[in-house]
């Protein structure tokens, strides 16, 4: 919840799809997007009002602890995760995108990080099934940017942009 500085905790009935509240757990300021780890066992929101991403570990009934506080940049909007246990974020403010390992005690910069991306407003992040291709697009630009990931995390830039795709899309 971005106006009260909050996460809302949900639970989800796997037969109907319906939500349950479970509880309300504090944030930084200004959070904007989440993203649980592949494992499950933590999720990671973006406070965009203070640059940082908050890292909560998942208890029993998804009861959120918070455990880390990184910072990632001016202001982090979007979050993803992937299987091969890397987060990625992308700064709307300066055009890039900050890279991350998952550990057990936070989260550690992948080498190289910040990586420049093309466009401005960087607003979304995507990334394939398999964790070894980043995606991110911009509310301003018509251009799809594209990284591979390397086996430490940092990103490589595929030469070119995709265009023609419209602001945002990904």
């Amino acid at each position: 919840d971005n106006g009260n500085n909050t996460v809302l905790g949900y639970r989800i009935n796997a037969a109907s799809g319906l939500l349950t509240p479970i509880g309300t757990f504090a944030a930084g300021a200004s959070p904007f997007q989440a993203a649980v780890s592949s494992d499950g066992k933590f999720l990671f929101v973006t406070n965009s009002g203070q640059g940082a991403v908050g890292g909560y570990s998942i208890g029993a009934g998804g009861v959120l602890t918070q455990s880390s506080l990184t910072t990632a940049g001016v202001n982090p909007y979007s979050i993803v995760t992937g299987p091969l246990g890397f987060l990625y974020t992308a700064d709307i403010s300066v055009s890039n995108i900050q890279g991350f390992a998952i550990t057990l005690v936070g989260l550690t910069p992948t080498p190289g990080t910040p990586y420049p991306a093309g466009g401005v407003f960087l607003s979304t992040l995507a990334i394939d099934p398999t964790g070894r291709v980043v995606f991110t697009s911009s509310l301003s630009d018509p251009l799809l940017s594209e990284f591979l990931v390397s086996p430490n995390g940092a990103l490589v830039p595929v030469a070119g942009a995709l265009g023609g795709l419209g602001a945002g899309a990904v």
